[in-house]
């Protein structure tokens, strides 16, 4: 058996954490198919991102350091902080640290700070897991801190979105059609 170095054991607190479920038991809309629905992703993906926050939220609680999450686990956090009474009443009292999350203030040593914690949260993710963390969930730092000045939310019942080079392939068919069509039109115009 492994402790922390507060006397926790490790394998005690893994399956608490593991094993706690988000939410109602019983609910229709349950955590994941919520998580799911507002990330726009499949329930498939969503059971994988919450399996990665709890290795998260482990990894919180043994590691001699401050730990950062992927953009994927932030997601499955900022929800769960959704769930006041589960998060604050339910589950932060089977740790023995409290999950506090702590955005980033902004600036360069801020940044900085965050990219030197993520990379020790990837490395603290191998020494107790023992394997390393799945790129879908944890992609390397310089990607994770890729400037995200220009995410936003959208509600895809009343919107449609696309990447940009999908774009110019629209515009182009448009072009063409617009084309096509004034042929045919000018085509027909001389058969009068």
């Amino acid at each position: 058996m492994q402790f922390c170095s507060d006397g926790i054991d490790k394998e005690s607190l893994w399956l608490s954490i593991s094993s706690h479920q988000i939410g109602p038991k019983n609910a229709r809309y349950s955590f994941v198919k919520r998580l799911a629905s507002e990330s726009s992703w499949s329930i498939r993906f969503a059971e994988k991102a919450l399996h990665e926050y709890k290795r998260f939220i482990y990894l919180l609680c043994v590691s001699s350091h401050p730990v950062t999450p992927s953009a994927q686990v932030d997601q499955v956090w900022h929800l769960h902080l959704l769930y006041t009474h589960d998060y604050w009443d339910d589950f932060a009292p089977k740790l023995n640290k409290r999950p506090h999350h702590c955005p980033t203030e902004g600036g360069s040593f801020e940044n900085q700070k965050f990219k030197d914690y993520y990379q020790k949260t990837l490395d603290s993710y191998v020494y107790f897991f023992k394997e390393k963390p799945p790129l879908e969930f944890w992609p390397v730092p310089s990607i994770r801190f890729q400037s995200l000045e220009y995410l936003n939310r959208v509600d895809l019942d009343h919107f449609v979105v696309l990447p940009r080079n999908h774009l110019k392939i629209l515009a182009i068919m448009l072009a063409l059609s617009l084309l096509f069509y004034g042929y045919i039109s000018f085509s027909f115009d001389s058969l009068l």
